[in-house]
């Protein structure tokens, strides 16, 4: 791999970074994606997340690296991104893996120079189960008014670090760490604030793993990030227990980890709002590992301040007032240092990790003897064509319909594309693809939840009555129990499909005393 000089790598806005990464993975023939946000950026531009996919289509193995999921941090983030790109990491992609960059996962905060995305929500806090009841941080109520001040005058903020000094003399390091840094979901207003429901950037990251990961033998997330450590050295840091697989992956792909604990008891929901053990429990079945690649800054102290002056600003201040300006450049500066040598020791310590990633995931090789001829996995564009037959042949079978071909081309595509509205899953067997399915979510006020609709089922006639559907609907099942807010499974069925109602009935579905009613809104295409 070439080394380009990392000082043309980063960029001095989140518009800048990410049309440089967009032309470096394009020059570099990634399979690019876009996710547009819902809002804009202070200039009133568009903002995305984006992601470059290199490796075969059918790899199994599949390596995330991911920026900017505290938004502000995508500065180095993104910079290490665009210069592994243009220095040819995708002629270093072995054979069997593939690699998947994740551009600004919080673009808002990126471009917004925030660390925290649109709702003053901390994205890496967010990953709780909000079905569930929120964890609390009772010491974290006890210094609310100490790490969110009213003023920022001098006298103020003395009396704020004298508070929380205090503290940790009397209650000790990790409970301070716990109490500063483990998350809260009591205070909105406030710092460290993991959201009451799964943001925009959690559920668009989760439907990218489901794309590019379900049905993986073996699946890494890396998610880069700074303010944290010795200036320009890159920590790598993870959360999962000692006897864990995730903890296992990592020992053997980095020697250097630095492993922690999940806390026990009362504290262990804390630790559950972050997205490495997030993305370890969103494929289940999967060997896999999720970790931070943490770069030293500044003094810890100068990026608590920085941190701490920037929710003043969100929460009483003016943003497009000197003052304003002033609290938005010192968050960029506390978690980017544009200077020479600190930019080269990043990419140099990012360039290593990814090295060693990739070489591991080659290297790797299942414990367990092997799987069985059949796998499940997430569908993506290259099984277009396979997706848009079974929907033809489903038709006819099922209904004696003629579909439009072009607009279920039209309609899969499009689905495809954006992950946000659900996704679909290929059972493959044989090396060609056996049967498939879709599923869309819908919101249930009544249970608080995500109830995932199964639709589109199709087994193609050579594959049939070889239990593909029932393998199909067990790995959806398995999912569905793991993935944090989605609280059942749904169909719908012909009346006279007796045979399909059985094969419900036996995987432990319940016929409910629903009718289904509909009103078109305009003709259908084969009509």
């Amino acid at each position: 791999m070439t080394s380009p000089s990392p000082t043309e790598c980063f960029s001095p806005s989140y518009a800048a970074a990410r049309s440089a990464f967009l032309r470096a993975a394009a020059d570099a023939g990634a399979e690019l994606a876009s996710f547009r946000h819902p809002l804009p950026g202070p200039d009133g531009a568009p903002l995305f997340l984006d992601t470059a996919r290199f490796g075969e289509p059918e790899a199994r193995r599949v390596l995330f690296v991911a920026s900017g999921t505290h938004g502000v941090e995508g500065f180095c983030g993104s910079g290490i991104q665009t210069w592994l790109l243009r220095g040819g990491v995708a002629g270093r992609v072995p054979e069997g893996v593939a690699l998947v960059l994740v551009h600004a996962v919080n673009p808002w905060g990126f471009a917004w120079l925030r660390r925290v995305n649109e709702d003053n929500v901390d994205v890496n806090r967010n990953f709780v189960d909000h079905a569930k009841a929120h964890p609390e941080n009772p010491d974290y109520d006890g210094l609310y008014g100490a790490l969110n001040p009213e003023r920022l005058d001098e006298a103020t903020l003395k009396g704020c670090l004298d508070q929380l000094r205090l503290f940790e003399s009397e209650r000790g390091s990790a409970a301070s760490y716990r109490a500063l840094s483990g998350g809260q979901y009591r205070h909105p207003r406030g710092v460290q604030y993991g959201g009451r429901e799964a943001v925009w950037s959690n559920r668009v990251l989760r439907a990218l793993w489901a794309r590019h990961a379900e049905g993986a033998e073996l699946a890494a997330f890396v998610d880069l990030h700074s303010g944290l450590g010795p200036r320009g050295t890159g920590l790598l840091l993870q959360t999962a227990a000692e006897a864990s697989p995730a903890a296992a992956l990592a020992r053997a792909f980095w020697p250097d980890v630095i492993r922690s604990e999940p806390a026990a008891g009362g504290d262990s929901a804390l630790v559950s709002g972050l997205i490495g053990p997030a993305f370890v429990g969103a494929l289940p079945g999967t060997p896999s590992v999720g970790l931070v690649l943490e770069f030293g800054t500044r003094d810890m102290l100068q990026v608590m301040l920085a941190v701490q002056a920037d929710n003043w600003l969100a929460q009483h201040g003016a943003r497009d007032s000197a003052e304003g300006r002033a609290i938005s450049q010192r968050m960029r500066e506390a978690f980017f240092v544009d200077e020479d040598d600190w930019k080269e020791k990043v990419c140099e310590r990012g360039r290593e990790v990814l090295e060693r990633a990739l070489e591991g995931m080659a290297a790797w090789r299942p414990a367990a003897p092997a799987e069985p001829d059949a796998r499940v996995r997430g569908a993506g564009p290259a099984d277009l064509d396979t997706l848009v037959a079974f929907n033809l042949a489903m038709a006819r079978e099922t209904e004696s319909l003629a579909l439009h071909e072009p607009t279920v081309r039209a309609a899969v595509a499009e689905f495809l594309g954006d992950p946000t509205r659900g996704r679909w899953l290929v059972l493959e067997s044989g090396g060609e693809a056996a049967a498939a399915l879709m599923l869309t979510p819908e919101w249930s006020d009544w249970r608080g939840g995500f109830l995932w609709w199964i639709q589109n089922v199709y087994v193609a006639p050579a594959h049939r009555r070889r239990g593909h559907y029932r393998r199909l609907h067990e790995h959806v099942r398995a999912l569905a129990e793991r993935t944090p807010g989605v609280c059942g499974l749904r169909l719908y069925v012909e009346h006279e499909n007796a045979a399909a109602q059985a094969t419900y009935r036996a995987l432990g579905m319940e016929e409910t005393h629903y009718k289904l009613f509909e009103q078109l809104t305009r003709p259908a295409p084969w009509a």
